[in-house]
C-alpha cells in the first residue's frame, strides 16, 4: 500500500491536476466563461479519478494512467480554445473512455483466447470496421458514416477487439486464421479508400506476428508488403499525397481557411520555441475539417519544446506498456499488450509525422489528444489491455513473494 501511495506517478498526477486547473481557469476569469469554470473543477477531478481511485479499486499501472490523463486533459484543454461546446464533448469521451478502460482491462484478464471468445470478437471487429461501407458519409473521410445528427468513426470502436482477437490466434499458433482475419479487415478498409488505417493496422499484424514467431522472414516479407501498399496508395490516391485528410472547401470558405493544408507546418512554426499561449492563439487558422491536426495546435499553444516534452510523455507510456507485455507470464497477454503498444505508437508517428511533413498527411488522429472521440475512447480502450495486462504481472509477483515466504518459513 505504502508503495503505491509514493509511485512515480504521483507527483506527476497532482502537478498535472494543479496546472490543468488553472490552464482553465485563467481563460474563463478573463472571458467570464461557465464553461471553463465547470471544466476546472471537472478536468482536475477526473484526472484525480483515474490516476488515484481507479488503481484502488483495479489492478492498474498508476504512471500509465496518469500519463494518459494527462493526455486526454490537454486534448480538451486545446478544444476549449477553440470552441466550449467542444471541450465538453470531449471531456464527456474521456470519462466514458475511462469506462472502456476498466472494462478492456477486466476483458483482458478473464477471458481465455477459444472459440468462445475469438469468433464473437472477431465478427464484432469486422462489422465495426465494415460499417461505413453501409452508412452515410457526409464528412468526406474515409471510415466516417453518419449517426443521427453526428458523425462518427465506427472502425476506431473495433481496435480494443482486434488485439485481443489477433493475440488470441497467435499465441495458439494459429497463424492462418490470423492472416485470413488481418486480410478480412484490410479489404474493408481499403474499400473505404482509408489507405492510413490500412497501412497502421497492417503495421501492427506485421510486428505481432515477428513478435509471436520470431520470424525474421516473416517480418521482411510483411515490411515489402507494407511498402508496396504505401506506394500503390500514393499512385492511385491522390488525395493521400495533399489532401488526404480535408474534404474540399468551397469558395465561399477559401477565405477563412487562412491555412492550408500543406502548409500546417506554419502553424507549428508560427508559435516558437515558447508558444503564443493558450487562448492567445489563433484556432481559426485551421480550416473546417483540420481538427484532427492537434499536435500542431498544441505546438502553436504551447511552443515547439512542449511538443517534444509530450513527444517524451509518449515515449513513456510506450515503453510502460512495453514493460507490461515483456513481463507477462503467457503468450496471450503478452501479445495483447504489445499489440496496443505498437498500435498506438504507429498511430503516433503517422499523425505527429504528418503534421511536421515528414509522411503525406494521412489523416491518423493523434491519441488520445485529438478532437475524434472514437479515437479517443478506443486508444483508451487499447491502454485498458495494457492495465489488465499489468494487473496480472501484479497479481503474479505478488504471488511468487508469498510462495518464496511459505519456502522460508517452511525451511
Amino acid at each position: 500500500m505504502n508503495r503505491k501511495r509514493h509511485s512515480p506517478g504521483g507527483s506527476l498526477c497532482a502537478a498535472g491536476m494543479l496546472f490543468y486547473f488553472l490552464a482553465f481557469l485563467l481563460p474563463a476569469v478573463r472571458d467570464a466563461s461557465m464553461t471553463g469554470y465547470i471544466l476546472a473543477v471537472a478536468v482536475p477531478c477526473l484526472i484525480f479519478l483515474g490516476s488515484y481511485m481507479l488503481p484502488h479499486l483495479v489492478p492498474a499501472d498508476r504512471l500509465l494512467m496518469t500519463l494518459t490523463n494527462l493526455f486526454c486533459a490537454m486534448g480538451v484543454l486545446l478544444r476549449f480554445s477553440m470552441s466550449p461546446s467542444l471541450a465538453i464533448r470531449q471531456a464527456v469521451c474521456f470519462g466514458i473512455g475511462i469506462l472502456v478502460m476498466v472494462c478492456s482491462a477486466a476483458m483482458i484478464q478473464r477471458v481465455r483466447p477459444g472459440a468462445g471468445f475469438l469468433l464473437p470478437a472477431a465478427a464484432i471487429s469486422l462489422l465495426l470496421t465494415g460499417l461505413p461501407l453501409l452508412g452515410k458519409n457526409s464528412v468526406g473521410l474515409p471510415g466516417w458514416m453518419e449517426l443521427g445528427q453526428s458523425s462518427l468513426q465506427p472502425g476506431e470502436l473495433g481496435k480494443p477487439l482486434l488485439i485481443p482477437v489477433l493475440a488470441g490466434l497467435l499465441s495458439r499458433r494459429r497463424l492462418l486464421p490470423a492472416l485470413g482475419f488481418c486480410a478480412a479487415l484490410l479489404s474493408l478498409l481499403l474499400l473505404q479508400r482509408d489507405l492510413c488505417g490500412a497501412l497502421i493496422l497492417g503495421g501492427t499484424a506485421v510486428l505481432l506476428f515477428w513478435g509471436a514467431t520470431g520470424n525474421w522472414i516473416l517480418l521482411i516479407l510483411g515490411l515489402a508488403a507494407e511498402t508496396a501498399l504505401a506506394g500503390a496508395g500514393g499512385l492511385l490516391l491522390p488525395s493521400f499525397r495533399l489532401s488526404f485528410l480535408v474534404p474540399p472547401v468551397s469558395p465561399a470558405d477559401t477565405e477563412s481557411a487562412a491555412l492550408p493544408l500543406q502548409n500546417c507546418f506554419q502553424l507549428v512554426s508560427s508559435g516558437g520555441l515558447w508558444g503564443a499561449g493558450l487562448g492567445l492563439s489563433s484556432p481559426q487558422e485551421i480550416p473546417s475539417g483540420q481538427s484532427e491536426l492537434s499536435f500542431a495546435l498544441l505546438c502553436h499553444s504551447f511552443g515547439f519544446i512542449a511538443g517534444v516534452c509530450y513527444l517524451m510523455l509518449y515515449a513513456a507510456l510506450l515503453w510502460r506498456g512495453s514493460s507490461a507485455a515483456r513481463t507477462a507470464r503467457r503468450s496471450f497477454p503478452g501479445l495483447g499488450a504489445m499489440g496496443a503498444v505498437i498500435l498506438i505508437g504507429l498511430q503516433t508517428f503517422a499523425a505527429v509525422s504528418s503534421t511536421l511533413q515528414l509522411l503525406p498527411l494521412t489523416g491518423a488522429a493523434l491519441p488520445f489528444i485529438s478532437s475524434n472521440e472514437t479515437s479517443l475512447i478506443a486508444c483508451l480502450g487499447l491502454v485498458g489491455l495494457i492495465h489488465g495486462v499489468s494487473g496480472m504481472n501484479e497479481i503474479a509477483l505478488e504471488e511468487d513473494a508469498s510462495l518464496a515466504m511459505l519456502e522460508r518459513s517452511g525451511a
